[in-house]
């Protein structure tokens, strides 16, 4: 006997009152592709026409609340790795930690301009056809998140905004290990592994259930053997195949660097869903009285501390204002600061404020402030605040910091 699984688009996000009513790209299951190809019967095809069997259980065959335990399990026990690895990759879109490792190949093996063109439009191609049938039975089937089932639930990351199941990461993450196995067989230990942290990061992040990226992972390694058998095909006029893998081994560097954002951006936080506070995310660096007060707040170097701007925010999103020069002709507000001093113990840290270069209102907090400045010069007021009363923090881009420290 089948289950009955809860609703995404009828059951409300934990924190939230009502059901979503901002689904992220709905009508994307129907988009057009490139290898793989979708008949009116909405039978998917493979590039000779031959209908596609999808290997992955329905979800009215997946014990929903049985997988919520372990989700459950899991937030309860993260360690600091995995909760490194559940941010890394769970930053940005999908195909965002997978970029890098692209271009550390092409690179590593010396790819020509005309064949890294190739190798890039197929990975690509096969990403973009891997998505849409994703989001397609993400919308068909309409299977709710872990804080839907749960709503006390406090997830590492933001929930997304469109069902679970299937998860996008794990079924672009096997097809695109599939892919670049391909045109790299040397490498396919390290890229496998890649994929299966990348979908574990969804765990970790308590954003998706283990089904989710279990049967994530085995549908796009599927979806990557057809496209690769149909790359095995192509020549030109009768010719040799196209395709000549790599198969010398240079032990290409891809593998993040302490979890490290290869390519960084100031994402705004805007999450209404409930999240871990300050005191449960801990990722094994500045610890305060309670846990963890950043992120990979000091990457790896102590030193840089007062060159690395950020931004506080508290459960209501809202940015910790401050006031510099007071009663001065050049007072101003800002958003900006770096850290001179953390009282661990205490729970408490010292600010230096950071001098905007452009004035623009604060109040609510209904622009992005990281968008709009260009350069931050330091200044030398400061004030100390409580970590406990802020949930977020955002490293921001260490350039924007003018090196002229009290000039303001």
């Amino acid at each position: 006997m089948g289950n009955k699984h809860l609703r995404w688009a009828e059951t409300p996000y934990a924190g939230e009152k009502e059901p979503p009513t901002d689904p992220v790209t709905p009508s994307a299951g129907m988009w057009p592709t490139f290898f793989i190809q979708k008949n009116k019967e909405g039978n998917y095809l493979d590039p000779n026409g031959h209908k596609i069997e999808l290997p992955i259980t329905s979800p009215n065959q997946i014990d929903f609340d049985k997988e919520l335990i372990t989700v459950q399990r899991t937030l309860e026990n993260l360690t600091p790795d995995q909760k490194k690895i559940g941010i890394y990759y769970g930053t940005g879109v999908p195909t965002k930690q997978w970029t890098p490792v692209i271009d550390r190949l092409v690179d590593t093996y010396g790819v020509s301009p005309t064949y890294a063109a190739r190798i890039l439009a197929v990975v690509q191609a096969a990403i973009n056809d891997t998505m849409i049938i994703v989001w397609d039975l993400k919308y068909r089937w309409d299977v709710a998140r872990p804080d839907q089932y749960d709503q006390t639930l406090k997830t590492l990351l933001c929930t997304p905004r469109f069902p679970a199941y299937p998860s996008g990461h794990a079924t672009m993450s096997g097809c695109t290990q599939v892919v670049l196995s391909y045109f790299f067989p040397r490498e396919a230990t390290k890229l496998k592994k890649i994929a299966e942290d990348n979908a574990l990061s969804r765990l970790y992040a308590g954003v998706h259930f283990p089904a989710d990226n279990e049967e994530g992972l085995r549908l796009g390694r599927h979806i990557g053997s057809i496209i690769i058998h149909h790359l095995e095909t192509q020549s030109r006029n009768g010719s040799p195949p196209i395709d000549r893998p790599f198969r010398d081994f240079n032990n290409a560097k891809i593998f993040p660097d302490q979890y490290q954002q290869f390519i960084p951006f100031p994402f705004p936080n805007t999450c209404t869903s409930l999240l871990m506070g300050m005191e449960e995310i801990d990722t094994g660096n500045v610890r305060t009285k309670k846990g963890c007060f950043s992120i990979n707040l000091l990457s790896s170097n102590d030193n840089d501390m007062d060159r690395l701007p950020i931004v506080l925010q508290n459960k209501k999103g809202e940015y910790l204002l401050a006031t510099g020069a007071i009663g001065q002709k050049d007072c101003f507000q800002t958003v900006f600061f770096c850290i001179e001093k953390i009282d661990e113990g205490n729970g408490c840290v010292s600010l230096s404020l950071l001098r905007p270069n452009r004035e623009f209102a604060f109040e609510k907090c209904k622009v992005d402030p990281t968008s709009i400045v260009d350069e931050l010069i330091h200044t030398r007021y400061c004030i100390t605040v409580d970590l406990d009363c802020f949930c977020a923090i955002q490293c921001l881009d260490p350039q924007l910091v003018n090196s002229n420290r009290g000039r303001a």
